[in-house]
């Protein structure tokens, strides 16, 4: 493969923005290794890290830590990026547009010569394995970053994946189809539908935020501005023309619709909220950089001038306290509810969480209802909702974080992290309803994204997919047909019999043999391997480096059988 073949592939692949990664840093006292120290240094040669990360792993096969679920992530974001010393180095706008224009020439060039035509083959959906006659739809498909439902038309639902894609869907969910595709967008962070007009989307990605008028269609950006990586936008239900962008590089407003805007705050700003019966209130959740904590801040005039509100609020002096970020939930049950989820450290020896505190007065005041702040943490009435287990392990901070409140019941709330956890006694008490903690009803993927409730109407997405239900989440259902965004790390197909396997990033290896439906693929386990291989003789025998063998059935409800398959191969993380 020609080296300019090879760049163009990764760029191709990460997009050329900002990658959307978030510095998750260990907890406070924590003993690093030395290739962590290194990759949370100012400016990390990514060769030596690598180097080091490698040696590491020999003698720590299986560790799963806080730094190397980062390492994780950092890598894969900084791929792109890294010019010839080793070092990270962000293309120039020049760059980008020279890019694009060797882009569009290149795509010219091939269609002349060519005249070849693509098609997807998907995952369009995933299955879970052995399940009997009819198999059930699985959330382990796709990393689904953001998703906000129509209001005036709630069949209506977009949501932008970490594949850099914008997908919608017309039959709430039942089918979807990718509307970006045309354009080189990053992966969004937010999305926001216009409250009376579902044609009129804003998606926040990367250090932009675009607009469509046309229901998707196409995209305009409206916003850009360095290090402004998007974390909320919303449209005033009451002066549909203003809007807000809460962004990693302080808070945006706009007075027309989106066509021009003012930078109200110049710190990390993490949600926003408007009060449910009067859209003149908002509220807004901002980094204290002095003081290490995030406050809460509150508008009555459409959010054009903030009032800090700190009666009862969070505050810790205590050493090794840092800001993770925060959510907040209001709920049309109880338009004076407001919740509000802090993550970070309250104190050393904190893992993640620091608690989630609830107003009864539109924020005038404050209470804690499950105290402390922070640790000491208690399985069972204290739990650390960050990290992978309920009192401690790894967490990836604000990278996994929904929160919501129902609109029908002021009490119920859905807190997403690595697991899911739902309260329904208004944030007193919670307990674990999916991730790692499993789930009694159907399967529930690790890493929760975004949670929105709307009416009856509650999504959750997570690095597996979308999830719905619409009876206070006893049950729910995968509803990601179409969303072909898989991150496929390996893929190996078969010619004797048309068979296609792979690893994933987030969502494991998957199966599709031609005999089933177009799309339709099996989700075989596993984790996020670079793997995949097929026999070339017949018998449809497949090989994971993660999971053994697994002979795949004639028939997509038949029994797929897993084996041993002794020597494994070598591959490189």
């Amino acid at each position: 493969m020609k080296s300019w073949f090879l760049a163009l592939a990764l760029l191709l692949s990460f997009g050329l923005s900002a990658p959307r990664y978030y510095k998750v840093q260990p907890s406070a006292g924590e003993t690093l290794p030395d290739w962590a120290k290194l990759m949370y240094s100012d400016h990390p040669n990514v060769w030596a890290v690598d180097d080091a990360y490698r040696q590491w792993r020999q003698t720590n096969p299986d560790l799963k830590t806080t730094y190397t679920q980062y390492y994780k992530k950092w890598r894969r974001g900084t791929e792109p990026y890294i010019n010839t010393q080793g070092f990270v180095e962000q293309p120039t706008p020049e760059s980008i547009q020279a890019f694009n224009d060797r882009l569009q020439q290149l795509k010219t060039a091939q269609g002349n010569r060519s005249g070849a035509s693509w098609t997807n083959l998907g995952p369009f959906e995933t299955f879970n394995t052995n399940t009997g006659p009819t198999p059930l739809a699985k959330s382990e498909q796709a990393n689904i970053y953001c998703l906000d439902q129509s209001l005036s038309d709630p069949n209506i639902v977009y949501c932008g994946t970490e594949g850099g894609e914008i997908f919608k869907t017309v039959d709430k969910g039942q089918n979807w189809f990718c509307v970006s595709r045309n354009y080189d967008i990053g992966a969004p962070g937010a999305i926001e539908v216009h409250p009376t007009n579902p044609d009129v989307v804003f998606a926040g990605e990367n250090t932009n935020i675009r607009r469509s008028t046309d229901g998707g269609s196409t995209w305009t950006i409206v916003l850009s501005d360095a290090n402004m990586y998007t974390n909320d936008i919303q449209v005033n239900p009451g002066q549909e023309n203003v809007v807000l962008a809460a962004t990693q590089n302080g808070l945006y407003r706009s007075e027309d619709g989106g066509d021009s805007w003012t930078r109200l705050f110049n710190e990390a700003c993490y949600d926003i909220e408007w009060k449910p019966n009067d859209p003149a209130v908002a509220y807004v959740v901002r980094n204290d950089p002095a003081a290490a904590i995030c406050r809460f801040y509150k508008s009555l005039d459409y959010g054009l001038t903030w009032e800090l509100k700190d009666n009862g609020w969070y505050f810790s002096d205590l050493e090794g306290r840092s800001d993770g970020g925060a959510r907040l939930a209001v709920t049309k049950a109880d338009p004076n509810r407001i919740y509000a989820l802090l993550i970070g450290e309250a104190k050393t020896d904190d893992s993640g969480f620091i608690g989630i505190w609830r107003s009864d007065d539109a924020g005038e005041t404050w209470t804690l209802p499950n105290p402390p702040a922070g640790g000491p943490y208690d399985a069972n009435t204290h739990p650390n909702m960050a990290t992978i287990g309920p009192t401690g392990g790894y967490h990836q901070g604000f990278y996994n974080l929904g929160f919501d409140a129902s609109d029908k019941d002021a009490d119920f709330v859905m807190a997403g992290f690595l697991n899911l956890w739902i309260s329904t006694d208004g944030a007193t008490s919670f307990y674990c309803n999916g991730g790692y903690c499993g789930n009694s009803f159907n399967y529930v993927h690790p890493d929760c994204q975004e949670i929105e409730i709307n009416g009856d109407d509650i999504w959750m997405t997570s690095d597996g997919g979308v999830e719905y239900s619409n009876d206070f989440f006893q049950t729910h259902y995968a509803v990601n047909r179409g969303i072909t965004s898989s991150d496929f790390w390996g893929f190996s197909t078969g010619w004797n019999e048309d068979i296609l396997v792979g690893g994933r990033y987030h969502n494991g290896n998957t199966g599709w043999y031609e005999n089933w439906m177009d799309g339709e693929h099996l989700g075989l386990g596993g984790g996020e391997a670079p793997t995949g291989y097929v026999n070339p003789g017949e018998g449809r025998l497949t090989y994971y480096s993660d999971i053994g063998g697994v002979q795949l059935p004639e028939s997509q409800n038949g029994y797929a059988r897993y084996f041993s398959i002794g020597k494994y191969p070598n591959e490189s993380y």
